[in-house]
């Protein structure tokens, strides 16, 4: 991809993108650019293991019939559901489809991501993602005090 030798600085908010329709890649791209995240894309799921393992994304965004593939052959989304949880903590991750409801929970849970969003809620993917980063922090910010703490020795 063209982004490929794109580097990213200790200051940056990196956010990958695994997605396939140019008219969903467009919507992410500008909300995450808005809300000050430097965007990288892929295009196939091979590129997707050496990208998450090299930079600590912030966001990732796959869409579920990503590279032109069904749901159940989505490497990507199999790689991330199971990847450790010390692997993923630190990436909020987004599935969009068009067999979800919106900031369904359980079908969240159900796919091990933290929100499913679906095609017909884009146009309000900004403020929808807004919603899961800041529920996303707040969750983990007992955990990541606690962490911080325990490695301190306090």
């Amino acid at each position: 991809m063209a982004d490929r030798f794109d580097f990213v600085s200790a200051t940056d908010r990196p956010a990958l993108l695994a997605l396939t329709k140019p008219e969903w890649i467009t919507v992410v791209q500008t909300a995450l650019s808005e809300l000050g995240y430097k965007v990288q894309k892929i295009g196939t799921h091979l590129e997707f293991p050496s990208r998450f393992a090299q930079v600590p994304y912030q966001i990732l965004v796959i869409e579920d019939g990503f590279a032109e593939t069904p749901l159940a052959d989505n490497m990507t989304l199999q790689i991330v559901q199971a990847l450790p949880m010390n692997q993923r903590r630190h990436t909020t991750i987004v599935l969009i489809g068009e067999n979800y409801e919106t900031l369904n929970a359980l079908q969240a849970f159900q796919m091990s991501v933290h929100a499913v969003i679906n095609y017909s809620e884009m146009p309000l993917f900004r403020q929808l993602l807004k919603k899961v980063i800041s529920e996303n922090d707040s969750f983990l910010s007992n955990f990541r005090e606690i962490s911080q703490r325990v490695s301190q020795g306090k």
